[in-house]
């Protein structure tokens, strides 16, 4: 039966979407108006309309059939009668059930909870090396010895030497897989909104640790074709933040209803996005210039070259890092609580996985300085005299002293290589 065919009660003759009361019940009008969006009003459910009919309805139609308030509902949609003036209301004063309601599947490869940790582990193996830096300058200058020279080679150990230089070609083509990614993202794809903000920052984030740790690495290259690749690297990796700061230009599109109701009602997207695209922007120009410092004065002295230079070169990208890093966190809180308990990006997905595993060398090689370092320590023999002690103890052969053992083998070897009397 058509909706045309539904005999009305006169009690809805003049009943229009104004009539209808979004504020009694939040929950309904969000499901309805999330739906919608979502597929429209032909794949919605009738339920969704019963529920929004008898939640959102004036208490004059309580009487009223919910056949007949459903038939009304129907029809007064697809006639397109008054729905701008009801969904006004509906955002208005029902933003988080709407917004609970519309599907989103986001972009969990972009900044799902492993890519947060994998920035994580990066940030902190980045504050370490430049903690171990400062402590290096602070203790040379209260000693009143030169201050030491910019090289990995100047850490306190040789195995955290080791670690700080895999940490650190990690990071060079982490960050150079992060740029790519980031411009198919915005250039393959339709960029949105959301994927901006977090492509951006990403490149950001990636970038920033390399060219805070850059200065402390770059003379432990030997070879010239490892500096040839490195530098080819940044070469691409610098055009690439070019083309993405580029972007800016031509817009970004509001592609999902989702980003156009919810996510544009963020405090910090707008503030997050004019400043990482202005400052990816600069970053670039830095590159650029480090590059050509870098091949072009590699004769004159380092400490003219690269002493003051390069420390505020590695201040402000560790600056940058860190305020990154926590934009990445605020605006991913914020969407976890627009989204709640369903947020796509709260799941581990297979790019997530790869992105912790680029950091698995690392981890392994500090594990295996950590354990070196102690096996150096004078405890370690100590330890194993105490267990050979309780050892002899426990086979009834006295206390372990590690003396007559020793005079038993200078005994027995004596008597061994002692030559034979010709009278025998």
């Amino acid at each position: 039966m058509s909706v045309d065919t539904f005999d009305l009660p006169n009690v809805l003759k003049n009943l229009t979407w104004r009539d209808f009361d979004p504020g009694r019940n939040c929950t309904a009008a969000g499901r309805l108006f999330g739906q919608m969006e979502a597929g429209g009003i032909e794949e919605m459910s009738i339920f969704y309309l019963r529920d929004f009919a008898w939640g959102c309805a004036p208490v004059s139609m309580q009487g009223t059939s919910a056949l007949d308030i459903v038939a009304f509902a129907i029809y007064n949609i697809r006639q397109e009668i008054y729905l701008t003036d009801l969904f006004k209301p509906v955002l208005n004063q029902c933003r988080p059930e709407l917004c609970r309601s519309i599907e989103w599947e986001g972009n969990p490869d972009l900044s799902g909870i492993g890519i947060l940790s994998a920035y994580i582990i990066q940030a902190v193996f980045a504050t370490l090396f430049t903690a171990l830096r400062i402590y290096k300058v602070i203790r040379s200058t209260r000693k009143g010895t030169p201050p030491p020279d910019d090289t990995v080679t100047s850490l306190p150990q040789n195995r955290l030497a080791k670690c700080f230089g895999i940490f650190w070609l990690s990071s060079l083509y982490f960050s150079l897989c992060t740029v790519i990614a980031s411009a198919a993202i915005n250039f393959i794809e339709k960029g949105t909104i959301h994927t901006m903000v977090f492509s951006f920052l990403s490149a950001l984030f990636s970038t920033s640790v390399l060219l805070c740790l850059w200065p402390w690495y770059r003379r432990d290259v030997s070879s010239v074709g490892q500096h040839n690749i490195i530098v080819l690297t940044l070469v691409v990796e610098t055009l690439l933040l070019l083309v993405i700061g580029a972007k800016r230009i031509h817009g970004i599109s509001w592609e999902s209803p989702f980003e156009l109701y919810c996510f544009s009602s963020l405090k910090f997207p707008d503030r997050v996005t004019h400043l990482s695209i202005t400052v990816l922007c600069y970053i670039p120009f830095l590159l650029l210039v480090a590059l050509w410092r870098w091949h072009y004065l590699s004769k004159r002295p380092e400490q003219k070259r690269w002493r003051y230079w390069g420390d505020a070169l590695a201040l402000v990208s560790f600056l940058l890092m860190w305020i990154s890093l926590g934009y990445f966190i605020q605006v991913r809180a914020e969407m976890s609580t627009l989204v709640g308990q369903g947020y796509a990006e709260n799941e581990w997905g297979f790019g997530q996985l790869l992105a912790l595993l680029a950091w698995l060398p690392t981890l392994l090689e500090s594990a295996q300085a950590l354990a070196g370092d102690f096996l150096d320590t004078n405890v370690w023999p100590i330890v194993i005299k105490m267990f050979q002690r309780s050892h002899h103890g426990q086979a009834g052969q006295g206390p372990y002293t590690g003396v007559g053992d020793e005079n038993e083998e200078l005994v027995d070897t004596s008597r061994v290589n002692r030559p034979v009397s010709s009278s025998s």
